[in-house]
C-alpha cells in the first residue's frame, strides 16, 4: 500500500519540508515577482524521504499513514478550548497545536529528515556550494 498524493504531501507539511525541490521567496510591492531556488538533484531532501518512503515496511507505514490521517483530520483548526480549574482540580485542554506537535514528532521518528539536511548540508559544504542557487526571476 503506497501514500496517496494527498499524503505525500501532508507528510512534507508534518517535516516542514517542500514537496517540491523549489523554494519561492516573493517579493516586489504585490509581492508577484519571485526568486526561486532550487537544490540540485543529488542533494534533495525530497528524493531521500521519497526513498525512506519506498523501504517502509508494512507495518510502518500502516503507523505513518494513521499519523498522517490524524494530522489531514485536525487540519487547519485554530480553536483551543481550556475548562479551566475550580481549587486543586483542573478541568481540561484541548489544543490542536499540541497535537500536530506530538505527531510531528512522532513522523520524525519514522522518516529522519533533520537526518537528511544535515547530510546535504554537509555535501554541500564539501562541493563548496551553498546548497542552493537562484534559477528564476518571475
Amino acid at each position: 500500500m503506497a501514500l496517496t498524493t494527498a499524503q505525500k504531501i501532508s507528510l512534507f507539511e508534518i517535516i516542514d519540508t517542500p514537496y517540491t525541490g523549489n523554494v519561492d521567496e516573493m517579493y516586489g510591492k504585490f509581492g508577484l515577482s519571485a526568486l526561486t531556488y532550487e537544490v540540485s538533484n543529488d542533494g534533495k531532501v525530497q528524493l531521500k524521504v521519497l526513498a525512506r518512503l519506498a523501504e517502509l515496511k508494512s507495518e510502518e507505514e500502516t503507523v505513518l499513514t494513521a499519523y498522517i490521517d490524524k494530522w489531514q483530520a485536525i487540519g487547519t483548526q485554530i480553536w483551543t478550548m481550556d475548562a479551566g480549574s475550580i481549587g486543586s482540580t483542573s478541568g481540561f485542554n484541548i489544543s490542536p497545536d499540541t497535537e500536530l506537535g506530538r505527531i510531528r514528532s512522532r513522523v520524525k521518528n519514522l522518516i529522519p529528515v533533520r537526518h537528511y539536511w544535515e547530510n546535504v548540508e554537509k555535501s554541500a559544504q564539501e562541493a563548496g556550494a551553498g546548497g542552493f542557487s537562484q534559477i528564476t526571476i518571475r
